[in-house]
């Protein structure tokens, strides 16, 4: 089973050429040039890479808890009772 994330790291790379409101800053962009993040351009790469692990550790929490919650949900209607 494939790994539940935000956004693969291999498939991101940081955009430090910003313009307008961009300017100065460090954008985290998919491979298709989206713009995934956004950080302060003092901040070097290393530390968006980590900020990007850290932002796939809870997008995978909060996909686990979702579905956690929907079986929760769905045996309440239907009144499944937990085994005790």
């Amino acid at each position: 089973m494939s790994e539940t994330i935000y956004l693969h790291p291999a498939d991101a790379w940081i955009d430090r050429e910003g313009s307008g409101i961009n300017t100065g800053m460090a954008i985290l962009r998919d491979e298709e040039g989206a713009e995934m993040g956004r950080f302060p351009g003092g901040w070097s790469d290393d530390q968006i890479k980590a900020a990007l692990t850290f932002a796939n550790r809870f997008y995978a929490k909060g996909i686990e808890m979702g579905k956690w919650y929907k079986t929760h949900e769905i045996k309440q209607v239907l009144d499944i009772k937990e085994p005790s």
